[in-house]
């Protein structure tokens, strides 16, 4: 009777525990819409979620990268150590830093144009993304080890059972 009891509540901090990651991932994903007056170009579908332009800059940054070298991406990956940036690797096989930073910013530059023409981003919005993209790819192509985001990441809930064999999240 015990053990039928145990997995009732196994099962229902289970399923609460797999509730609350829908729900977390849904309002995380909310969180990341960009937060602009209702306009027609806010209000546009898919591509108005969330410019993250450290992202857009970072890929562009390895597709240059690896269009010069012709590296593949693992290559270029395990090339870049937590104590080399991409422009360490670069300078290394003799690349010219400058030329493929400038051939990514234009592609994002591109991107971002695009953009605007179809209607899913306004022009004030692309241009204080623009106003950004120097500094932020200069940053990431001199940033050692790989990715355009370093940090911790997000805690995910834990199921704990307490010594009366109640579940708690945390």
């Amino acid at each position: 009777m015990q053990n039928k009891l145990g997995f009732k509540v196994m099962g229902v901090a289970l399923a609460t525990v797999i509730a609350l990651g829908l729900f977390g991932s849904a309002s995380s994903a909310n969180a990341a819409v960009d937060t602009q007056a209702a306009t027609p170009a806010a209000t546009a579908p898919a591509t108005t979620k969330g410019i993250h332009l450290d992202k857009l800059v970072w890929d562009a940054l390895v597709d240059s990268s690896l269009k010069a070298t012709g590296l593949t991406k693992k290559q270029l990956r395990d090339a870049i150590t937590d104590d080399k940036s991409l422009a360490d690797v670069l300078r290394g096989l003799g690349d010219n830093v400058t030329a493929i930073e400038d051939a990514a910013k234009a592609s994002v530059r591109s991107h971002i144009d695009q953009l605007v023409a179809d209607g899913t981003l306004t022009r004030a919005r692309a241009d204080k993304l623009l106003k950004r993209l120097d500094m932020l790819s200069d940053k990431l192509i001199n940033r050692k080890g790989w990715g355009h985001h370093k940090g911790t990441p997000t805690p995910q809930p834990t199921l704990q059972v307490t010594p009366t064999g109640t579940p708690s999240i945390q």
